[in-house]
């Protein structure tokens, strides 16, 4: 079913016309950076709510993120031309509209395998997105999209290590983070490589690293003991908020 409905939504816009790289294509990858972290990190909080409903700070932020998610979707829809994104967007209001309902109804694991199945489809349809709008980055627009993207990634590595634990039958779950985790390994050398002039954005960068070194042994071994959920998340949410940090750290430097 939903299948069928992305492919209606993009059967609506399958004319189209090519055009010129401009900076509004580097707004449009950026928001779908950006929608690809915010659903993430949805499923990963709806993940945890359901773990521990007695958490309920936990649905004022999936609400948050919700409203944020539109954001991204308005500066797409106002930015592009291109048809096949405008009929994407149009499924991701369908499904944001369904997860407003799950959100205003007791948690549970069915609803959490809704929740993670949507998600999917967003990160899908965001890859997507980005595949029709293409753009010749200069050095400081690359690191700063390489921190949304890191962030993205990020969120993905949490929800399925916390997918995990509540499914530790599924091996797919276990493959995807993996692969999520080496992703980020690969991109974080980015982050390395760079020098960085300003001292605060160095102790920054140093302590993302020193966060990660903490956490990948237990995403590591994931598959082999108990999952811890709270810890990895708050350590994934710090590191996200160092990255911010260099964001801005590039976008200043534009």
């Amino acid at each position: 079913m939903k299948k069928m409905l992305l492919y209606l939504f993009l059967l609506a816009g399958l004319t189209f016309s090519p055009h010129a790289a401009t900076r509004g294509d580097v707004k449009v990858l950026e928001a779908a950076d950006t929608i690809k972290y915010r659903v993430n990190n949805i499923a990963k909080n709806y993940l945890l709510l359901t773990e521990f409903p007695h958490k309920r700070g936990l649905v004022s932020r999936l609400h948050h993120e919700l409203t944020a998610l539109s954001k991204s979707f308005q500066e797409i829809a106002l930015t592009t031309k291109d048809a096949r994104t405008k009929g994407l967007l149009a499924y991701f209001a369908y499904q944001k509209a369904r997860l407003e309902v799950l959100f205003d109804q007791h948690p549970s694991k069915e609803k959490a395998s809704e929740v993670m199945g949507i998600s999917e489809s967003f990160v899908e349809g965001s890859e997507a997105i980005a595949k029709h709008h293409q753009y010749n980055f200069s050095l400081e627009e690359k690191m700063f999209k390489t921190t949304l993207s890191l962030s993205e990634h990020l969120e993905a590595i949490a929800k399925y290590y916390i997918a995990h634990g509540l499914a530790k039958s599924d091996p797919e779950i276990l493959k995807k983070m993996h692969k999520e985790s080496k992703t980020f390994t690969k991109l974080l050398q980015d982050i390395v490589r760079y020098k960085y002039t300003d001292k605060k954005t160095t102790r920054d960068r140093e302590s993302i690293l020193l966060t990660w070194h903490t956490l990948e042994p237990y995403i590591n071994q994931a598959g082999k003991e108990d999952t811890l959920p709270m810890i990895t998340s708050v350590g994934i949410t710090h590191i996200n908020t160092l990255l911010q940090n260099l964001g801005i750290y590039h976008s200043k430097n534009q």
